[in-house]
């Protein structure tokens, strides 16, 4: 079973890498994204005393923390436990990529010392991975089937205005920050399911088609 969804896997990813969907987050906010970019860079030319002409943009996507760290938390810092969007932004420094989470004007180097740089296309590949784990497993608990029995229809990158991934919950509260993800469908006996998805978290949008368990995270 758990060698039908890597190969599943592997099969969405060259299927991404071949129409060039994982290449860029097209719909996210293009000016919240720019700000971002620019507030990462600045820190970064900061701390590393590096001239900004230097850093070169690699990638940018939307996201949320739990809390005020943004992600990157230091030790013996305390940090207010509210929920703070924001955008992940890679930079390139020669050989070097940089990791800067960034909300308004707070940004946080996850690792000043930089990781190697790899291809960007396939780290990018890579971000579909565990959202299409996360969605096979959960409609194969929702069926009570093995997860090899679930069926890759479809999947395309996407974007919503909140974190309530277009599929909302009735007296739920969403972050209103852009948030990019995918639209993941699946098949099982005749049946397919639309899931759509951030970097972490999936969402069954036809519920109804399914039994109701809790959503993925």
């Amino acid at each position: 079973m758990k060698q039908s969804i890597v190969v599943l896997t592997l099969t969405v990813l060259m299927m991404l890498a071949v129409t060039g969907l994982a290449a860029t987050d097209e719909n996210v906010d293009n000016s919240a994204a720019e700000e971002a970019i620019a507030r990462a860079k600045a820190v970064l030319e900061t701390t590393l005393g590096i001239p900004v002409d230097n850093i070169r943009f690699a990638y940018a996507t939307a996201a949320e923390w739990p809390d005020t760290s943004l992600g990157c938390p230091e030790k013996g810092t305390a940090y207010l436990p509210v929920v703070t969007p924001g955008h992940v932004v890679s930079l390139e420094i020669g050989k070097r990529i940089y990791t800067v989470h960034v909300a308004g004007t707070e940004a946080a180097i996850c690792d000043k010392a930089g990781k190697p740089r790899q291809d960007p296309h396939r780290a990018r590949m890579a971000q579909a991975a565990k959202p299409l784990d996360l969605a096979m497993r959960d409609l194969a608990a929702r069926l009570d089937v093995p997860a090899g029995e679930i069926g890759l229809v479809t999947m395309r990158r996407s974007s919503w205005p909140d974190a309530g991934l277009g599929c909302p919950r009735r007296g739920e509260q969403y972050a209103q920050v852009v948030t990019a993800g995918f639209v993941i469908e699946l098949e099982h006996d005749g049946e397919v399911y639309t899931y759509h998805a951030s970097l972490d978290r999936v969402v069954l949008c036809d519920r109804a088609a399914a039994t109701g368990k809790t959503d993925a995270t």
